[in-house]
């Protein structure tokens, strides 16, 4: 992953589950490329009033459609 310098991730069936939550070894895996210098976005197709509650605010970014 030389080359890589973001990660886009779909937030609803992919790193979520039912309940809105992310797993503890997702979170892990995603602070944790985060550290190693990683930008790490969420895609999602949610408003932003509903991603706001479910993404802590240090992430480095939300994008949105």
């Amino acid at each position: 992953m030389d080359n890589v310098k973001a990660i886009f991730l779909d937030m609803d069936g992919t790193i979520l589950h039912e309940n809105n939550q992310a797993s503890t070894y997702t979170k892990d895996v995603i602070n944790r490329l985060r550290e190693k210098g990683y930008k790490v976005f969420l895609a999602t197709g949610r408003s932003h009033s509903e991603i706001h509650q479910l993404v802590p605010e240090d992430f480095c970014g939300k994008w949105h459609h």
